[in-house]
This record gives structure tokens, C-alpha cells and sequence, in this order.
């Protein structure tokens, strides 16, 4: 009778064990394949917000010289930071310009997206408002201080003379925003005006 007892003990255990094991497998497997799934949901959210600047682009590609337009690009994706970088064709020896997004956090695991763009493209595409100018069959696009501030949580942003006017007008300088002042000597302070 004790040997029955010790045998049905084991048998249980085994049972919970080899139930344990399966369920652990089973969690494994939904959680890949909720991870998946998650990162195919970012890469569509990325290529919609590249499909929105090429078709920019495109536009204006088609139309004739002289044409400006200001479009908006998001700042997150989903409350996701996010990254957007143009490689003119010429950089890159080739006969097209490439547009490339990705997140902020961690490419590799929620991957990117390229888009194949005309050769002629030049710029930056910042988050919030870029413009487009087509001139001399060249698209230039033109990203400010102000977008600069307001991708960073600032109201806006201006160019001033230097730090200090900045300061005197209630504004924080945001030096790396400096590069989007192209107005010279006159105006190459970025100042952002704080929240």
C-alpha cells in the first residue's frame, strides 16, 4: 500500500512538472510572438510617417521651379522618440537620395526604414514643420530653430545674435540648435522659448 502512495506522489509531481514546463514554453512562445508582432506595428508606423515625406517629396519633384510648401512631420511615434536622416545622392554616389527612419531607442530591435528618394534632395527633415522649396531643379528642404525647440518641448524657437539676447528675452540657448540659424553673424543663436 505505501509503495501505491509513493508511486501516485511521483506520478503527480511528474505531472506538475511536465504541466509547468508546457505552460512555461507556452508564455515563451506568446511573448515572441507578441514581440514580434509589436515591432511589425512599428515598422508600418515608421513607413507611414516616410510615405507622408515622399509623397512630399514627389510632389514636389513634379512640379515646376519655384514651388514651397510647409508640411508637418510627428514628433513621436505612438509617444516613441524617433529619428529621420536624408543622404543626398550625390554623398552617396548614386542616382537616388535615401530617407531613413528609425527609432531612437533601439534600432535593432525595432528596426527602420529606407525610402528611395530623387537624387536632388537636400536638407534636413526635422520633426514638426519642414519646408519645402524647389528651386533650379533642386529640392531643398529647410528646417529651423524653431522646429529644433519644439521637437525638444519648447513653445518655439528664434535666432538672435548671440546668448545673451536670449537670456534677456526670457529664452534658453540650445547650441545645438545654432545650425538651423542661417542668418549670419546677425541671427546664428538658436534661442528656445521655455514652456
Amino acid at each position: 500500500m505505501r509503495y501505491k502512495k509513493s508511486q501516485t506522489a511521483i506520478e503527480a509531481a511528474l505531472l506538475i512538472g511536465f504541466l509547468l514546463l508546457m505552460f512555461t514554453v507556452f508564455i515563451i512562445v506568446m511573448n515572441m510572438r507578441l514581440d514580434s508582432i509589436y515591432k511589425e506595428k512599428n515598422l508600418l508606423q515608421l513607413g507611414e510617417v516616410g510615405k507622408i515625406i515622399k509623397a512630399e517629396i514627389d510632389l514636389a519633384f513634379m512640379t515646376e521651379d519655384g514651388y514651397e510648401r510647409t508640411f508637418e512631420v510627428p514628433i513621436q511615434i505612438e509617444g516613441h522618440d524617433y529619428n529621420i536622416t536624408l543622404h543626398n545622392g550625390s554623398t552617396l554616389n548614386a542616382d537616388y537620395s535615401t530617407l531613413t527612419l528609425s527609432y531612437a531607442k533601439d534600432a535593432a530591435v525595432f528596426g527602420e526604414k529606407i525610402l528611395f528618394l530623387p537624387k536632388n534632395t537636400n536638407g534636413t527633415i526635422g520633426k514638426g514643420n519642414t519646408k519645402i522649396v524647389k528651386s533650379q531643379g533642386i529640392i531643398n528642404l529647410v528646417y529651423t530653430c524653431s522646429n529644433y525647440c519644439i521637437e525638444n518641448r519648447y513653445d518655439s524657437g528664434t535666432c538672435r545674435i548671440n546668448w545673451s539676447l536670449c537670456r534677456d528675452n526670457q529664452e534658453v540657448n540650445e547650441p545645438v540648435g545654432d545650425v538651423y540659424c542661417t542668418g549670419g553673424q546677425s541671427a546664428d543663436t538658436c534661442c528656445c522659448v521655455d514652456i
